[in-house]
C-alpha cells in the first residue's frame, strides 16, 4: 500500500509543508495511521490512487474525510466500500434494502469583499465575522445538497436513504460564539434574545443573509422542503491539522433536520452532541 504522503509535486503548500517540516513528523505519522485504517474502505487501487492524488490538491478536505471515516470505523460503525462515483462514506446498517451515506467538505474563506479576513495573531482585537462564515456555511450546504440531487437522479443514493453532510469549517479559522454557526445556517435564527421582563431567552429571527453586493442569501434550510433529502449535518469546527490532539469525534456536531424523509435517530451516533427544532 503507498504512503499516505507520496506525491512529490505537490500543488498545496499545506500538504507540502505537513510531508517534508520535521516538526510535523508526530501529525505525519498520525495522518498514516488512519490512512492504513481508512484505504481499506475505498473500493479499488485506483481509486486509491486517486483519493492520493486529490489529497495533494486539496489537502485540509482530504484529511478531514479520513478523519471522519477512521471515527466512525472507530465508534464501531461497519463502512462500505467506496467509489469514486458516489459520496464518500457509506455506513451499511441492518436494514438491507438501504445504507446511511455522508458527503464530506470543508468550508473555506471564499474571495472578494465577502470572503472570511484573516485571523490576526499579533493581538489586534477583532470581531468574529459570523455572517461571513455563515455565507461559506451555506455555500457548503448548498453545493453538497447539488450533490445529492445528481446521486438520487443517477441511482447512486436510493430514493429512502439518509443522507449526511459533514463540514469542516477550520479554515475559517474564528471560533463559534455562544451557539454553533451552523444553527443560524439551518435554522434561520440570530442571537439569543433575553426578556428581561420573565428571563426567557429566546432565539431572534434571521431569515437571510445579506451579502456586499446587496443580494439576500436565505437561511433556514432545515425550514425548507426542498432540503427534505438532507437528514442531517455533521458539525466540525477544529482545524484538521490539529485533529491529532484530539480524542476521534469529541466535538463532533450532529445538527438533525425537522422536516428529514429519511431521518436518523437523535441517539445514531452516540454520545456526540445533537441539536433539533421542534416544529
Amino acid at each position: 500500500m503507498d504512503s499516505f504522503f507520496c506525491i512529490e509535486d505537490a500543488p498545496d503548500e499545506v500538504y507540502s509543508f505537513n510531508r517534508d517540516h520535521p516538526d510535523r513528523k508526530f501529525f505525519r505519522d498520525y495522518v498514516e495511521k488512519i490512512w492504513k485504517t481508512y484505504s481499506k474502505y475505498i473500493e479499488t487501487a485506483k481509486d486509491r490512487k486517486f483519493f492520493l492524488k486529490e489529497s495533494s490538491i486539496d489537502f485540509q478536505a482530504r484529511i478531514w474525510e479520513m478523519y471522519l471515516g477512521y471515527t466512525l470505523i472507530k465508534k464501531g460503525f461497519i463502512l462500505g466500500k467506496q467509489a469514486s462515483s458516489g459520496p464518500d462514506i457509506k455506513l451499511t446498517t441492518k436494514k438491507e434494502d438501504r445504507a446511511i451515506w455522508i458527503e464530506a467538505t470543508t468550508s473555506k474563506k471564499g474571495v472578494g469583499k465577502d470572503a472570511v479576513p484573516e485571523l490576526r495573531t499579533d493581538g489586534t482585537v477583532q470581531t468574529v465575522p459570523e455572517d461571513k462564515i455563515i455565507l461559506r456555511l451555506t455555500q457548503s450546504i448548498s453545493e453538497k445538497f447539488e450533490k445529492y440531487e445528481q446521486y438520487i437522479s443517477d441511482n447512486v443514493v436510493g430514493p429512502n436513504d439518509p443522507y449526511i453532510i459533514a463540514i469542516n469549517r477550520s479554515q475559517t479559522d474564528f471560533v463559534d460564539g455562544a451557539s454553533p454557526l451552523m444553527l443560524n445556517a439551518v435554522f434561520g435564527i440570530g442571537h439569543i434574545v433575553l426578556n428581561m421582563k420573565t428571563g426567557k431567552k429566546t432565539w431572534s429571527p434571521k431569515p437571510e443573509i445579506q451579502k456586499s453586493s446587496g443580494k439576500s442569501v436565505p437561511l433556514g434550510y432545515f425550514l425548507d422542503k426542498k432540503y427534505e433529502g438532507i437528514s442531517a449535518i455533521i458539525y466540525e469546527t477544529h482545524n484538521v491539522l490539529t485533529l491529532s490532539l484530539l480524542s476521534p469525534g469529541s466535538n463532533f456536531i450532529v445538527v438533525h433536520n425537522p422536516l428529514a424523509k429519511n431521518p436518523i435517530p437523535q441517539e445514531f451516533f452516540g454520545d456526540w452532541r445533537n441539536y433539533s427544532l421542534k416544529l
